[in-house]
């Protein structure tokens, strides 16, 4: 039978693990090589930030470094921020009555 103590530390170093591989596998799907950049797949993207934001609120750590806070603030405004299309405004008809 484990102790309160030990079954604590058991479950730490559990749920910790279970933060790491999960972050590993995080890692590799948003990799600059991975398949969605290769395919440009926004939904992909979009869902890829969406995990990464509830991994980092998961985390144990009170805040990010600003290096990480930076990298994915950039990546949500490139991904999540819908863009606006700009249109070009209209070319004047040509005057040929002229010629």
């Amino acid at each position: 039978m484990l102790t309160v103590e030990e079954d604590f530390s058991y479950q730490l170093r559990f749920s910790l693990s279970a933060l790491l591989n999960e972050g590993h596998d995080l890692r590799k799907n948003i990799d600059p090589n991975a398949a969605m950049h290769q395919a440009k797949d926004e939904a992909a993207m979009k869902q890829a930030v969406l995990d990464v934001k509830h991994f980092i609120h998961r985390l144990p750590t009170p805040s990010l470094s600003p290096e990480v806070q930076k990298d994915f603030h950039v990546a949500y405004k490139l991904v999540m921020v819908e863009k606006q299309s700009v249109s070009k405004p209209e070319k004047p008809t040509l005057n040929v009555e002229d010629v």
